[in-house]
């Protein structure tokens, strides 16, 4: 894990020391900090282009892993809404980030085990805070080649099977012309296509409902 921040721009620094500070105050248990993705690695893009009356714009986002002691706290999504309130209230931050949660075992132990998402953050991620005392994520694992073609391959059977049961049960509410519910298994259907995408190419599931952040993730 790397702990230099000196290829950002002051006015990044500042909005992840904004972001830093928010979730420490929000978050009562955190014991690390990392910033990953490729404002990690210095391959962050902004970039907005123009063809013919449509103007295309496309941001990198800050990539943020929270690490926390207990179970509760990395579930706990009303804090976790409370620090993007806060984060947006202030109005400083005009990056797009996301934050992701987990407790600092699970973390620890997926590395241990190869899962190569956070084996990843561990070689490119930036540590934006380590709470004192004894918090290393040990050793990577690195797993086969084919033995990451079969998780990715089980991964998507998996969801890609929910995604086609959430779909059937859409064109049967629609039938129905039981709207709400049908709108509902549409969306559970998209979070389960966009998770078989992710799954596959990360070995990622983002827990989020919001649509506008897995379809960023997806293409990113």
């Amino acid at each position: 894990m790397k702990k230099s921040l000196a290829h950002l721009p002051q006015h990044k620094l500042n909005e992840l020391q904004l972001i830093k500070d928010i979730i420490l105050e929000k978050i009562p248990d955190v014991r690390m900090l990392v910033l990953f993705g490729s404002y990690a690695r210095g391959q962050a893009v902004e970039d907005i282009h123009t063809e013919g009356h449509t103007t295309h714009v496309y941001e990198s986002d800050f990539d943020i892993l929270v690490t926390t002691k207990t179970k509760k706290a990395a579930e706990d999504f009303n804090a976790h809404d409370r620090v993007e309130k806060a984060i947006d209230a202030a109005n400083q931050v005009k990056t797009p980030y996301s934050i992701i949660y987990h407790t600092f075992t699970e973390v620890k132990q997926r590395i241990t085990e190869g899962h190569y998402f956070f084996s990843d953050i561990k070689k490119e991620g930036i540590y934006l805070y380590i709470k004192r005392g004894k918090y290393h994520l040990g050793s990577i694992n690195v797993i086969t080649p084919q033995q990451r073609k079969q998780i990715a391959a089980d991964d998507f059977k998996q969801w890609f099977k929910k995604a086609k049961g959430a779909c059937r049960g859409y064109k049967r509410h629609l039938e129905d012309s039981d709207y709400k519910w049908a709108a509902f298994m549409l969306h559970q259907a998209t979070e389960c296509f966009y998770s078989a995408i992710t799954l596959v190419f990360i070995n990622y599931r983002f827990r989020t409902h919001d649509l506008r952040l897995l379809d960023i993730k997806a293409v990113s």
